[in-house]
């Protein structure tokens, strides 16, 4: 191991092979890599990837976290706006992390392990907080079953349709984030009328 890399505070190694595995992850599927696989191109040894994350898993699961946590931060709308600037912000940021990181936002959503329930489960809290978020933010006070259930299905739809721009940028930006504002601004109007 190069002496430079033993120099490395814990923290900072952490954060490293963090940085190795999103990078690893966007490119290949849980299991097209082999821990040796992994091991050798984090620059590292088997040992030293097992001692930070436990496994293969570990460090897959670890990397879904780091995923998860930086689209909150890119979505996270600005409290001190309305409703509708916030979610446009929050919008926008959220379709600027996909277009710079496709790979790893699809690796998030779509997963590559197959049926593991951490994992999905790190992905419904990213959902709920989405649909917690729009609530809170739209000050609905009793969110009927109707509507949490069409407001988990516009962050579907939004997952869907985001990726499905990144893969083939058939139209703007601009155009997808007032396609899943008026999306989702339809489905609110919609839910006011039911109860007038």
């Amino acid at each position: 191991m190069p002496a430079a890399a033993q120099r490395l505070s814990t923290e900072e190694r952490h954060r490293q092979l963090l940085e190795r595995g999103l990078d690893l992850f966007a490119r290949h599927s849980f299991d097209q890599l082999s821990t040796d696989q992994i091991a050798k191109e984090a620059g590292v040894s088997k040992a030293l990837l097992f001692h930070y994350f436990g496994s293969k898993r570990g460090y897959y699961v670890a990397t879904i976290q780091e995923v998860a946590a930086r689209v909150a931060t890119a979505t996270a709308p600005d409290p001190s706006l309305p409703f509708e600037p916030a979610l446009k912000g929050a919008l926008d940021g959220y379709v600027d992390f996909v277009k710079h990181h496709g790979a790893l936002y699809a690796s998030l959503v779509r997963g590559g392990v197959g049926a593991d329930d951490e994992v999905h489960g790190i992905l419904d809290v990213v959902r709920k907080t989405s649909v917690d978020l729009v609530i809170e933010r739209a000050e609905i006070r009793r969110p009927s079953a109707r509507l949490l259930a069409a407001l988990e299905g516009w962050v579907a739809f939004t997952e869907t349709t985001t990726l499905r721009w990144h893969a083939d940028r058939g139209f703007s930006e601009r155009a997808l984030v007032r396609l899943l504002m008026d999306t989702l601004l339809a489905l609110l109007e919609r839910e006011q009328r039911s109860k007038r």
